[in-house]
């Protein structure tokens, strides 16, 4: 059989016509090359395509009749932040540029080892940090559901290509959202696990204390096959077996953002919440309100610990070779450099407090929901993630808590709107459990970006009505210093 529409076909239904023989994974995998052909030359979500490795890697499954692995024949995408020993590691960085690494990631040969089929690496924000540059020798991923709209980051390829059907799944990494913001604006699914449960070797770093690893998928149900997989046989959860359980009995709260004067929602993304927590309580769960710490606090934590150990990983590289960084990268790990070791552990002290208030107010609770993002995709290259405003996503990076965000519709533009549900730590599986029984009661499930009658993408903008670099620098300088002020008062005060 062969794929005539690859965007209707996810993970687990492939793996149910390959075990069947009624899908061939060198059919598959021609399938998800030929569309790459026609359309990624307008969403440019892979920076590097390997064809000739990913068709032989389909026939030795085929020829070999390997097709009960837990990805057998599944073609994914990967990050360009993860190490691959058969093609280039670039992190989208100039630095990087020539760089072969000598083996795989641990997650990717996990992949791997299961029977996925690599088709090659994709987009992302330089080295995990930077932000949508026109600037780069790499063009801007651009959202398949609007191509003049913002993927997110920093894994916008992965999000962008799960979505237009160049992949069936990707890799993602996360520091303060980015896995969720992508997965949030392009409507596919993409979780955040537990701090440390998907290991992050090999995996390019952008702050040790908030890097997680994790999978991105059309829903909840492939992340979970996927993160069987990534998470490794040393862990005991198989996360897709539990999926179908579903939510009733378990206790779901809403977070309560009332007391959040610096944060405005989009009406449909207010409205998804409340119709997120009316279909929860349809499917049994008890459904309550429960307020956090505030999202800014969270911020400035984030803000402070990711500046210092980004800055710290890159010195070495930013003495000898800061020309060959892009201005938006650069600028924040120059900031880095100004955060005094003081601030540095203020931010280590609040961060353990907030951690214990997010615990104290979880505590009779198995789960929260809340918004992913405060709006849909803006046009390209209209959102600054290192604005300084209060983030919904910076919460779980900084607990360590897991994280999913799944698509809840769309808002009046056609655009997708992205709800999140995060849980205890190790939680993972029921997480994606109140995923799944979200997404199943949803009627727009087999509804995804028409790239034959997508609209030309316009031009970029005209990189001289930019804003200077020192004047650019300064500006972050100062939203880096107002988070690490917030934090010291935090740290006085006890949160």
């Amino acid at each position: 059989m062969i794929m005539t529409e690859p965007a209707s076909l996810g993970i687990s239904r492939a793996l149910q016509a390959i075990r069947s023989g009624a899908l061939s994974p060198t059919a598959l995998v021609q399938e998800m090359l030929d569309r790459i052909s026609r359309f990624d030359g307008r969403v440019r979500s892979f920076v590097h395509l390997d064809p000739a490795g990913a068709l032989a890697a389909a026939r030795r499954i085929e020829a070999a009749a390997a097709t009960g692995g837990a990805l057998s024949g599944i073609p994914l995408g990967l990050k360009d932040l993860f190490d691959t020993a058969d093609m280039p590691t670039t992190g989208c960085s100039l630095l990087f540029e020539d760089r072969r690494p000598e083996r795989d990631a641990l997650s990717v040969a996990r992949l791997r080892s299961s029977g996925a089929v690599i088709l090659g690496k994709l987009a992302a924000w330089e080295c995990g940090m930077g932000g949508t540059s026109f600037t780069s020798p790499w063009p801007p991923t651009r959202n398949p559901w609007d191509l003049g709209r913002d993927p997110g980051g920093s894994s916008s390829g992965s999000a962008a290509a799960v979505a237009a059907g160049f992949c069936l799944g990707a890799t993602g990494s996360d520091t303060g959202g980015s896995i969720r913001e992508p997965a949030s604006w392009c409507g596919i699914a993409g979780l955040k696990p537990t701090y440390g449960l998907v290991d992050v070797s090999g995996v390019m770093a952008a702050s040790h204390s908030l890097d997680h690893v994790g999978p991105m998928a059309r829903d909840s149900r492939d992340c979970a096959v996927m993160l069987d997989v990534m998470a490794g046989k040393e862990r005991d959860a198989c996360f897709s077996k539990t999926i179908d359980q579903g939510v009733a009995g378990l206790r779901i709260a809403v977070v309560d953002l009332d007391h959040e004067d610096q944060l405005h929602l989009d009406e449909a993304i207010a409205g998804g919440v409340d119709r997120a927590a009316a279909l929860l309580t349809q499917r049994g769960a008890v459904v309550t309100r429960v307020r956090l710490p505030k999202l800014g606090l969270f911020s400035a934590v984030c803000t402070v610990l990711a500046s210092v150990e980004g800055f710290a990983l890159h010195r070495t590289h930013l003495t000898a070779s800061s020309s060959l960084y892009d201005p938006l990268t650069l600028r924040r790990l120059l900031v880095g450099g100004r955060v005094s070791a003081n601030d540095h552990r203020a931010a280590e002290r609040v961060r353990e407090i907030l951690i214990l208030r997010v615990a104290e107010a979880m505590a009779s609770l198995d789960l929260v929901v809340m918004p992913t993002t405060r709006v849909t995709a803006p046009v390209l290259g209209g959102f600054d993630s290192h604005g300084g405003h209060p983030s919904l996503t910076r919460p779980w990076n900084v607990t360590g808590y897991p994280a999913l965000s799944i698509r809840l519709g769309f808002d009046g533009a056609g655009l997708p709107v992205g709800l999140q549900i995060a849980g205890h730590p190790f939680t993972d599986a029921l997480v994606l459990r109140a995923g799944h029984a979200l997404e199943s009661g949803l009627d727009d499930r087999c509804r995804w970006p028409d790239l034959e009658a997508a609209a030309a993408p316009p031009p970029p903008p005209d990189p001289a009505i930019e804003v200077s670099d020192e004047r650019a620098l300064e500006a972050l300088a100062d939203i880096t210093e107002r988070a690490a002020e917030l934090v010291r008062s935090a740290a006085r005060s006890g949160g």
